[in-house]
């Protein structure tokens, strides 16, 4: 019998990672004729069906079991890739707060990283974006990606003359992606923009704004602005394969609660 699968996530938002983070972008959870996938915003969840697996990708929305568990309740529901933050503290997630968001899932893989915890760590899945496929040179020494709205660096950037942009530039994910891979170090505010850099290989240092950039497993350097910042970023080659590695292990578990 064919397998319902429906995605649900921030879709149309105006802040780019938010748009570029759901698996089912990136996956089609091996499916053939056999499966029928659907993708719809959280704000807008089709009443028109009965899935028989629902996943919740990325950001924080992992909060939205009890909603979606009242839409379908009949569906198992699944976690990829989600996340928590708060702007009062910034230092790590806690453990806690994602044992207890997990209650209601059938699968609950968080990218934020809390060692010894237990619990799954699945990094953003915008790991799998083909770009990180073949990832080109660097030809500035430094650029600077902001968070408009938390965490506006361009006066900084323009001060020190590097090249500029932010989430809510209008830029695809290909030309955020140009703009992070064409500087040597990224300085940035963004918590995509920090990850995607380290992905891309550069020297990373980031500006937070949220306990949320505390719990990359793969965190760059603290800094409070742009200026001198270059001298403080620090870059892990192993974050890409680790990341991919974890999004397609979760994958095979996703569909083995498909089929199960």
């Amino acid at each position: 019998m064919k397998k319902e699968i429906l995605g649900l996530h921030i879709r149309g938002n105006a802040n780019l990672g938010d748009n570029y983070c759901h698996p089912l972008d990136y996956f089609n959870v091996g499916c053939d004729l056999d499966i029928a996938l659907r993708k719809a915003s959280l704000t807008d969840p089709p009443l028109d069906m009965e899935p028989d697996c629902v996943v919740l990708g990325g950001g924080a929305v992992s909060r939205r079991a009890p909603d979606v568990r009242k839409l379908y309740p009949k569906s198992k529901l699944v976690a990829w890739g989600v996340g928590y933050t708060t702007r009062k503290e910034i230092k790590p997630v806690p453990a806690d707060v994602h044992y207890r968001l997990r209650s209601g899932y059938a699968l609950y893989g968080c990218r934020d990283y809390v060692k010894g915890s237990g619990l799954d760590y699945v990094p953003c899945v915008s790991c799998m974006h083909p770009y990180f496929d073949s990832i080109p040179e660097p030809v500035h020494e430094l650029v600077v990606y902001g968070h408009r709205k938390l965490g506006d660096l361009s006066a900084e950037a323009a001060a020190m003359g590097a090249p500029y942009a932010d989430n809510m530039s209008g830029l695809d994910l290909f030309r955020a992606l140009d703009h992070l891979a064409s500087g040597s170090t990224v300085v940035t505010s963004s918590y995509h923009g920090a990850y995607w850099a380290t992905l891309l290989g550069r020297k990373v240092a980031m500006v937070p704004f949220g306990s949320k950039f505390m719990s990359l497993k793969f965190r760059p350097a603290t800094v409070e602005g742009v200026k001198g910042a270059s001298g403080k970023a620090v870059r892990f080659d192993e974050a890409l394969g680790d990341s991919r590695d974890r999004n397609i292990a979760f994958r095979e578990r996703v569909l083995d609660l498909i089929w199960s």
